[in-house]
């Protein structure tokens, strides 16, 4: 009896929350500045990033609204619409990271393998939550244009790149993204008052890839300058000390990270 009334306890609790989503989810924050080429807008609880490279504009993660309100708030501050998107960077396949993508036709949309099944809606997530308010909010499925598999620099015009690195655990698609000096980080990476934690996915594969992916941040870090790791959530954070951070970031999922 007391597990039918817990089970029916959370069952209301997901649908109070995914009422909540789904009437607040074209909320949007001003847009502001993170460098003076990248800006970041609040989508409700998500945060979306974009940048202009010459005559092309990019984004980082496409937030939790299907109808874009958002993401067109935020492209208004580079003086660009939504069909000047030229390339769209998905940390992860997650509703609350990609519903506006769908929005923006000529964009190539980047975003790990392991989750283009999901965006395309062939696959679920394998986390309940996101799969249940992804089906409320009626997120579109979307064809990923490049499915990305270990790292790669992708060019983004201007003579100028984006680097992509795997870092699964929150998801097996997980990505995080180096440009213009910020390390565009999803929800891979936790970033709290104590420093940064790598997600977990409790799989001893994911930890294992994710720990090249650790290793290959750090090196950025020794050969690039980063001012900033800009998460899914919670806004950004500036780098000073982030580095020692990252050399111990497997400890939130387990085993040390070798080197």
């Amino acid at each position: 009896m007391a597990l039918f009334g817990a089970a029916a306890l959370l069952s209301v609790l997901l649908l109070l929350a995914g009422i909540s989503l789904r009437s607040n989810r074209h909320e949007a924050s001003v847009p502001t500045a993170v460098t003076s080429r990248v800006f970041a807008v609040r989508n409700f609880l998500s945060d979306v990033y974009a940048a202009r490279v010459g005559g092309r504009v990019i984004v980082f993660d496409a937030g939790m609204d299907p109808d874009a309100h958002a993401l067109e708030l935020l492209l208004q501050s580079l003086g660009a619409e939504l069909g000047e998107v030229s390339d769209i960077f998905l940390t992860h396949g997650h509703f609350d990271h990609v519903a506006a993508a769908a929005r923006c036709p000529g964009a190539t949309i980047h975003i790990g393998a392991a989750d283009a099944e999901v965006l395309a809606h062939r696959a679920s997530s394998r986390a309940l939550v996101p799969r249940l308010f992804g089906t409320l909010l009626s997120v579109p499925a979307l064809e990923a244009s490049h499915r990305l598999e270990g790292s790669a620099n992708i060019d983004v015009g201007n003579g100028e790149w984006v680097i992509a690195v795997p870092l699964p655990g929150h998801t097996p698609g997980s990505y995080v993204y180096l440009f213009d000096g910020i390390l565009f980080s999803g929800d891979a990476l936790f970033v709290g008052d104590h420093g940064v934690a790598l997600a977990s996915g409790g799989e001893a594969a994911l930890t294992r890839d994710a720990c090249r992916g650790v290793a290959q941040i750090n090196t950025f870090f020794r050969e690039h300058r980063i001012t900033a790791i800009c998460t899914g959530h919670r806004g950004c954070m500036e780098t000073r000390g982030a580095s020692r951070s990252l050399d111990a970031l497997a400890t939130g999922s387990g085993p040390n990270c070798p080197g």
